[in-house]
């Protein structure tokens, strides 16, 4: 289920609170398709950087999932919000202009905006799991019409979840007794 585009805008407004200093920033989606930008020169300022993002990739999970790219201009970092299990739900980038105050790292950036990160990661995880749970909702009523049957069943344990459908409704109580 993906996010309306005012999501993608407040979080927008967040990044530039939690970080004054930034001159542009960029969220994209899992695929890297820019979905809101602080600015019309964002983008280009940052479309390398979204690039690197994308096709790069981190197997230390202890670290930043991130990376910094400066050049004579501009100090730009980008960051993955990824799922639970470990898939890309979007990727958000800043650019700092060199005439800032102080030099910053990805560790510096990261700190800052954090909150945002985790808050957009927890909503888009959840948009996911409902969009997934819609999907796996179809499946006992699938069972039941392919099948022909009068108890379609879905058992997900490392998950938690359990569905199940009746032809008439509520299972009976042998039937329900099946799914104890």
């Amino acid at each position: 289920m993906p996010a309306p585009i005012e999501t993608f805008r407040s979080y927008g407004a967040l990044l530039q609170r939690l970080f004054p200093q930034l001159s542009h920033a960029l969220i994209a989606g899992a695929n890297g398709t820019v979905l809101w930008v602080s600015d019309p020169q964002a983008a280009r300022s940052l479309d390398g950087t979204r690039s690197l993002l994308v096709r790069s990739g981190t197997d230390r999970p202890d670290d930043i999932d991130g990376l910094a790219d400066t050049d004579a201009v501009a100090a730009r970092f980008g960051f993955r919000v990824r799922a639970t299990h470990g898939d890309p739900l979007a990727f958000v980038l800043v650019a700092v202009d060199h005439g800032t105050d102080r030099r910053l790292d990805l560790a510096a950036v990261h700190a800052l905006l954090r909150p945002a990160l985790d808050c957009m990661q927890n909503e888009l995880s959840a948009r996911t799991l409902l969009h997934d749970g819609d999907e796996l909702a179809r499946i006992p009523d699938e069972a039941l019409s392919l099948l022909g049957g009068t108890l379609g069943v879905l058992v997900l344990p490392e998950c938690n979840v359990s569905l199940s459908r009746g032809v008439r409704g509520a299972p009976g109580p042998a039937d329900a007794e099946l799914l104890v």
